[in-house]
């Protein structure tokens, strides 16, 4: 999955220098397509948030049949915890579930996360970093 081309050196140089890289075309172009593709038109992205002290989640549609005067309370509220640096709004895509069998038409996105875990992929994260014990990654 990952592209032929990568200059690992130069991705371990660029690591050495900031403790972080950030690695143009990674994947092999036919991966990256379906990847995206995927995410752009199939994956059932959901509201996560904190609000009130909690961590929640609720679903594009349950997001949008929630009438306007509670979406505009929310809101606010999610921009005054924000702005005490304890709130936050993005769209996400849970993977793994317990108890969740992934979506067929995903298997592009949940292919691309297991190998992410993968000894093939792990090895070459490792040479990149430098770090030898390394033995996951997040996506």
């Amino acid at each position: 999955m990952l592209n032929s081309e990568l200059d690992i050196q130069a991705l371990a140089n660029q690591y050495q220098q900031d403790n972080r890289v950030r690695a143009k075309n990674i994947l092999k172009p036919d991966v990256s397509e379906q990847v995206a593709t995927c995410c752009e038109t199939k994956v059932p992205f959901d509201f996560i948030y904190h609000l009130n002290g909690e961590n929640k989640v609720t679903s594009a549609k349950d997001m949008a049949a929630t009438n306007i005067d509670e979406q505009k309370s929310m809101h606010s509220d999610l921009m005054q915890a924000g702005s005490q640096g304890i709130g936050f709004l993005y769209c996400g895509y849970m993977m793994n579930r317990p108890g969740v069998e992934p979506d067929p038409e995903l298997a592009a996105l949940h292919d691309l996360h297991q190998y992410l875990g993968s000894e093939e992929a792990l090895s070459v994260f490792r040479k990149v970093t430098g770090i030898d014990e390394l033995s996951g990654i997040d996506a």
